[in-house]
């Protein structure tokens, strides 16, 4: 389907991102009765719900699966994103490892953003430059990021 939004969890890839980070936090049992069952709904509820309730013990181990490739098979720096704000949403504590991976992640993307030579709306600069902001003043209380789903981006007018 492609990209359709400029913030940390606009898009498919971090949607994506975001299943195989949950899955790896999961516990393994789950994870095999969920495959072994062919796949089914309310199994897929309880495994993503396992994940978040696991990702904060999980995070560093998540965080190594993720920069050795093992388990997230998106932009490095996209996935890593995703697990500081799936922390971040819960009101997890962020380990010292994953603040400053994501940290190092999001200044690279800028950087990426601000010199690639394509005209990007200031909306993902903005959504990246908070994203930081917020990782550097993170304190451990649950944070709700301004990100919109697939429909309200259309009907905005701002898709692409």
């Amino acid at each position: 389907m492609g990209w359709w939004g400029y913030g940390i969890m606009e898009g498919d890839t971090p949607c994506d991102a975001q299943c195989d980070i949950l899955f790896e936090a999961a516990p393994r049992d789950l994870v095999e009765q969920y495959k072994a069952d062919g796949y089914n709904e309310q199994l897929y509820d309880q495994l993503l719900a396992a994940g978040i309730n696991a990702l904060q013990a999980e995070q560093v181990r998540v965080l190594e699966a993720i920069e050795c490739g093992a388990i997230v098979k998106y932009d490095e720096r996209r996935a890593i994103q995703v697990l500081a704000y799936l922390l971040m949403t819960n009101g997890s504590t962020l380990d010292n490892a994953v603040r400053t991976a994501a940290k190092a992640a999001t200044t690279a993307e800028i950087q990426l953003v601000e010199g690639d030579g394509w005209d990007v709306p200031e909306r993902r600069i903005t959504a990246l430059e908070s994203f930081l902001q917020c990782l550097n003043t993170y304190d451990g209380k649950a944070v709700e990021f301004d990100d919109r789903g697939l429909f309200e981006t259309i009907f905005s007018g701002e898709a692409s």
